[in-house]
């Protein structure tokens, strides 16, 4: 029997600090600063100069904070 090879879908899209500034709207350093609130998605350390974020985190997150929006 061979081995079940991951499909793309199965694995998750990882979004670079760029990546995640541009779907905010903010800076990159604004990114680093929401890091520290509790409920921001947490950053994957890849290697030392790379980290990266769960788009679907980051999506859920930005959805969240739309909907208090909205409540408000």
């Amino acid at each position: 029997m061979g081995m079940i090879e991951p499909t793309a879908q199965a694995l998750p899209q990882l979004l670079s600090i760029k990546e995640v500034s541009a779907m905010l709207g903010v800076t990159e350093r604004t990114v680093y600063r929401l890091c520290d609130e509790e409920g921001f998605p947490s950053k994957y350390k890849l290697s030392v100069r790379c980290i990266r974020w769960d788009k679907a985190e980051v999506t859920a997150w930005l959805d969240t904070r739309r909907t208090q929006k909205n409540a408000a």
